[in-house]
């Protein structure tokens, strides 16, 4: 089956800017220090900023959600594929400013026309969601079937005690308007089975094992690759956490899991616990597998089929070859 459409190349050639647009968002652009180009000599060069003689400083300067706001509008699209634009002619949307650095213009304009599903809102994939959101990736589908209790609030990131009782998958809609509205959402209260998985996996460019079911992960992994999807998995227990990038073409998870119909429901969490430092931590490993996913020529990303065990106990994190 054919994988989602394809994030623009990194080496695409970038658009001005109109000048009665740049007229026009004047206002909204707040003054910052000149980029720099942080890319390795292996990773693809920064682009040149392309903008008109008439607005010399543009290129040092940010621009406001205020400003984002009048680009969307302008080209009547959304907020996500406005900043994009506005990377494209090297103007940092000022949300973004501190991912400079680390990513490119094109980077952030990348992740910004990106789509990830998420599997699951608890523990790991609230905060999953949160980072991806703030990240910059411009479209996030997601789903969950379960409700908030009072065990969920000593490391849920969005369990709160006004939510208990809530359905988890609109929780984190409600939160992620508020944190990242440019974020175009799909909120699914459902479970991740082998019926609503191909819905949940169309046109999207990474998958995100936030479960707490083996047969439901193993499902998952199944069917990212028979829609040609990268499979990022994330597990805890206790003080330790593990992450692994599948490529969309090989489903290594089967080589941890291997099928059989004694595998328990559950993993080691269910005995061992989950205390509120681990899933944030693991969590922010599978952000970074997710990014690697979505930009696959960043010269400083983990590489995939590698295994990230984390144990918070020592504290130290292993890298196994699968």
């Amino acid at each position: 089956m054919p994988g989602p459409a394809p994030l623009p190349s990194p080496g695409a050639v970038p658009s001005p800017l109109p000048q009665e647009l740049l007229r026009l968002v004047h206002p909204h652009l707040v003054p910052c220090p000149p980029a720099q180009n942080s890319a390795s000599p292996t990773g693809p060069p920064a682009i040149t900023p392309l903008l008109p003689p008439t607005f010399p400083n543009v290129a040092s300067n940010a621009i406001s959600l205020g400003g984002v706001a009048a680009v969307s509008a302008f080209f009547a699209c959304p907020p996500a594929e406005a900043m994009a634009r506005c990377l494209e002619a090297g103007l940092w949307p000022l949300r973004f400013l501190r991912n400079r650095g680390v990513l490119s213009p094109l980077d952030q304009a990348t992740l910004l026309r990106s789509r990830v599903t998420v599997l699951g809102c608890g523990g790991l994939g609230g905060y999953v969601l949160l980072l991806l959101a703030r990240l910059g990736v411009g479209a996030l589908r997601f789903c969950d079937p379960d409700t908030f209790e009072e065990t969920n609030l000593n490391r849920q990131a969005l369990c709160r005690e006004d939510r208990i009782g809530l359905n988890k998958a609109e929780a984190a809609k409600a939160e992620l308007a508020l944190v990242a509205s440019h974020v175009a959402t799909e909120c699914h209260p459902i479970a991740a089975t082998p019926e609503t998985l191909p819905a949940l996996l169309h046109g999207t460019h990474a998958l995100v094992d936030c479960l707490d079911s083996i047969p439901a992960r193993q499902y998952a992994a199944a069917a990212a690759v028979a829609h040609n999807v990268p499979f990022v998995h994330g597990t805890i227990a206790g003080w330790e956490g593990f992450a692994l990038l599948c490529p969309a073409t090989d489903n290594t998870f089967s080589r941890l899991y291997p099928p059989s119909k004694t595998a328990p429901a559950h993993g080691a969490e269910a005995t061992l616990g989950t205390p509120a430092p681990t899933p944030q931590v693991t969590a922010a490993l599978q952000a970074m597998l997710t990014l690697r996913a979505l930009l696959p020529l960043h010269p400083s990303l983990p590489s995939p089929d590698i295994l990230m065990h984390l144990d918070l106990g020592l504290p130290e994190i292993e890298l196994l070859f699968v």
